[in-house]
């Protein structure tokens, strides 16, 4: 199929060679998963710049997948400025387009949460038992004054070595009995929590503000002190209220992208 650049027709097959990749795995949903494939393929030049992508409809059926699935995956990319879309002109690779390293991070049920970017990993260092900061000690009514354990860690780039957020996992007192049993090798702490106690996540609340960022952080991060941060701060409940982890996350404020869906309820 014909694909006309800005200036010049190229041609590219809408069939890349990372069709086929696409599956139903609940834990990684399908926009992500075309969206990393589009991203792999436009970074390999598969799309070199100023060129058009494949129609939805071609790449619903390229990855089997419905249309809106497509649509919400190139938003994905539009919101990185990758690609840019036009009414009547479709998708274009933008030009002169650098891939910046940032956590992506798009939300429409409570699975997608625990879930990081399919281009992040974290690492997290060995718990140390802390009492919670008084900012932080402010989001949940328990364990105020207690110790709890903290999991310091650091997300990066799958592609490059360099830190695009420092995170703070703390888990509640309540769960002292499993704190030797965690492993901090496993990103996802909090299912270890739930598997360990039989507690399930029943809400979580997030908060996002601004800050300065902190001289330790700055460095870890390796930017500037007194640069702006976004802080991302959720706190995980059972369904009794009790707080079983609260995680604080620092994003240079440059490099983190905040996706969220909602439904309208019919009346």
């Amino acid at each position: 199929m014909l694909y006309r650049s800005l200036g010049a027709e190229r041609s590219f097959s809408t069939e890349s060679s990372t069709a086929g990749k696409v599956t139903a795995d609940k834990k990684v949903p399908q926009y992500l998963q075309i969206a990393e494939e589009l991203r792999n393929a436009i970074c390999d030049g598969v799309y070199p710049a100023g060129v058009r992508l494949p129609p939805e409809l071609s790449l619903a059926e390229q990855y089997g997948v419905a249309r809106m699935t497509v649509r919400e995956g190139l938003k994905l990319l539009q919101d990185e400025g990758l690609i840019v879309r036009k009414q009547g002109s479709g998708t274009v690779v933008q030009r002169g387009y650098t891939p910046k390293t940032t956590l992506t991070q798009s939300f429409s049920q409570l699975e997608d949460l625990l879930q990081y970017s399919l281009r992040t990993r974290i690492a997290f260092e060995p718990g140390k038992k802390v009492r919670l900061p008084p900012s932080i000690a402010a989001k949940t009514q328990h364990g105020i004054g207690k110790s709890w354990l903290c999991f310091r860690g650091t997300f990066h780039n799958s592609q490059d070595p360099c830190p695009i957020a420092i995170t703070h996992v703390y888990v509640s007192p309540a769960l002292r009995e499993y704190f030797g049993l965690i492993e901090h090798e496993n990103s996802l702490i909090i299912k270890q929590l739930e598997k360990f106690s039989g507690k399930k996540v029943a809400t979580i609340t997030q908060d996002i503000c601004s800050r300065l960022i902190e001289p330790e952080t700055a460095d870890r991060l390796m930017i500037d002190e007194g640069q702006p941060i976004l802080r991302v701060i959720r706190t995980y409940d059972d369904e009794s209220g009790q707080s079983l982890q609260i995680s604080v996350t620092d994003h240079p404020a440059d490099f983190f992208t905040f996706t969220s869906k909602m439904s309208i309820a019919q009346t």
